[in-house]
């Protein structure tokens, strides 16, 4: 190990350091003279103090020689808050003496040393040999040395596994010579401080920044003139009322009458309805899409309509009769009866409901069939209508008959699942997200027309229709509030017939507190026909606007009005003209 630290201080004084004590005879016997140097007028200079070296110095680290370069890469120097000013002359007057540098190779306890295996330390045989070391002949003179500025410390030396070979070592040819060693005016002081780093220091003012490019400014075409297209203002409609008969609520809230399929296709029907939505606050219709009887009003497109026998529409010219409904901005709902389906569940019996304890198909008591809830084939069916009715215009698809049979005179319905009140909202409500899915692209309103009694059982009354659940689906929910089909009363109210307002405000305002919170509304169903349950009595003027107070008071966004025979009593509504 010995000779290995020999040769590394050889190494040492060959770059030019100086000799440890002890090891003064390394050192290269000194020229005569120093070559001549040229002699410069002499000048004051502050002697430059030793480097205070620590009391435990520390094991000297060898860095790896870089790649040989042409021109050495000189140190950026240090500038200084206020650099001194610069002496008028400049001499070399002598070189101090460096003190003694103590050489002892203890470890400083603040330093990590990596603890290699064993294994991985060089071993003897790869140490350079003698035979390779420079004699002394090879040595630099002190012509060629460096100054003392540029000799490293042993702080700074490389440790000695990382002690390069002499092969790689830099040839006399590539050293620098004193002619590209910066001058002492470069070297900085001890007396100074060190300058903390500032990052707008690093910026010199005095050299101009590059400037940034000129973009041109784009060239703008002037667009040839053009007759400016005239501006569209919205038609506000103007309302006149009769101040002796005044409409209750909002005029601007759904007010729909109801158009059977057998009156469209009558022109006595069609213009009186028209006369009734020009004359009264009536600002809405539903049409009947697909019928009771499973026909459909206007003239289809879709196959199994037409292999069905369903195609057949009872007006042939119905988009004139659309387009009269929207030049006069009237509201129109499609109205689709959707599992109460004969001719389908007739010429699909696989998809229809059938008889418990037989095969056949099952009738409800006005002899009709139905298409089983359960099955997919029916859904399908029934949203290719609503989508067609969507693309003739509609504003609102309204979905009736939503709902399973119950026991007819004719048997107990049997289906293709087990019946629980699970099954049963499950399947009428997987339906309504089917046609939201369908429906969502044309940003039309889904609409569903439920029980009276809906709005007051917790349960899903036997047929599926559980409201709070139904509201997630649909954005209007229809109750059928008509008096008559309030057999047994509502709470408080057993002759329901009799109390027409009560009926109405009551089961609405429970409806829409079930639902609180969805964006659904309650929108409900009245009646304008006679009695039939209770004492045949005929409802007119006064029994309607009640229904009408009763819907407004509840806090729903309008009503629609059911007259089976689209014969509804004249003067029950008030007056409105619109200009």
């Amino acid at each position: 190990m010995s000779k290995l630290f020999e040769l590394y201080i050889r190494f040492m004084i060959w770059l030019g350091a100086g000799a440890p004590d002890g090891y003064e005879h390394l050192l290269p016997a000194l020229p005569d003279k120093v070559a001549d140097i040229p002699k410069l007028p002499p000048v004051e200079t502050k002697p430059v103090p030793a480097p205070v070296i620590e009391s435990e110095p520390i094991i000297p680290v060898i860095e790896p020689e870089p790649e040989p370069i042409e021109e050495p890469i000189l140190p950026e120097p240090i500038v200084a808050e206020e650099p001194p000013p610069e002496p008028a002359t400049m001499a070399i007057e002598a070189i101090p003496e460096r003190e003694p540098i103590d050489t002892v190779l203890d470890v400083e306890p603040d330093l990590p040393i990596p603890d290699l295996p064993i294994d991985e330390a060089p071993s003897y045989d790869e140490a350079p040999s003698y035979d390779e070391a420079p004699s002394l002949d090879e040595a630099p003179s002190y012509d060629e040395a460096p100054s003392l500025d540029e000799v490293p410390s042993f702080d700074e030396a490389p440790s000695l596994d990382e002690v390069p070979s002499l092969d790689e070592a830099p040839s006399f040819d590539e050293a620098p010579s004193f002619d590209e060693a910066p001058s002492f005016d470069e070297v900085p002081s001890f007396d100074e401080e060190p300058q903390t780093l500032i990052i707008d220091d690093l910026v010199d003012e005095t050299i101009p920044l590059e400037p940034e490019p000129i973009v041109p400014p784009p060239i703008i075409v002037k667009p040839e003139p053009t007759e400016p297209e005239p501006e569209i203002i919205p038609v506000v409609p103007t309302y006149h009322t009769d101040p002796d008969f005044p409409p209750i609520g909002s005029l601007e809230a759904v007010r729909a009458l109801y158009m059977s399929y057998s009156a469209l296709g009558q022109s006595t029907y069609r213009q009186r309805v028209l006369r009734w939505l020009d004359s009264t606050e009536l600002n809405a219709v539903v049409i009947d899409a697909k019928s009771d009887n499973s026909l459909i009003s206007y003239p289809t497109q879709i196959p199994i309509a037409k292999e069905i026998g369903a195609a057949t529409p009872s007006h042939n010219n119905f988009v004139e009769f659309m387009a009269e409904l929207k030049k006069r901005h009237v509201y129109t709902v499609a109205r689709i009866v959707t599992f109460k389906d004969h001719l389908f569940a007739k010429n699909y019996p696989e998809y229809a409901v059938k008889t418990q304890g037989s095969k056949d198909l099952w009738q409800d008591n006005e002899g009709q069939h139905w298409s089983d809830p359960f099955l997919t084939p029916g859904w399908g069916y029934n949203l290719q209508i609503a989508v067609e009715a969507v693309q003739l215009g509609f504003d609102e698809i309204q979905f009736d008959y939503l709902r399973f049979p119950t026991t007819s005179q004719y048997g107990e319905p049997y289906f293709s699942q087990n019946i629980t009140r699970d099954s049963r909202v499950s399947a009428i409500t997987s339906f309504l997200s089917m046609a939201r899915g369908q429906l969502s692209p044309f940003q039309v309103k889904i609409a569903a027309d439920i029980f009276g009694y809906a709005c007051w059982r917790r349960d899903d009354t036997l047929i599926g229709q559980d409201i709070e659940r139904l509201a997630h689906h649909v954005d209007v929910l229809c109750p059928m509030l008509y008096p008559s089909i309030f057999n047994k009363g509502i709470p408080g109210y057993k002759n329901a017939v009799a109390h027409p307002y009560e009926v109405v405000y009551r089961s609405a305002e429970r409806a829409i507190q079930r639902i609180n919170g969805l964006s659904c509304t309650v929108r409900p169903w009245i009646q304008d026909f006679p009695d039939h349950s209770f004492e045949a009595r005929v409802y007119g003027k006064q029994e309607i606007q009640q229904q009408i107070k009763g819907c407004f008071d509840s806090g729903s966004e309008g009503f629609m009005v059911w007259n089976p025979e689209v014969n509804y009593t004249s003067g029950a509504y008030a007056p409105i003209t619109i200009k």
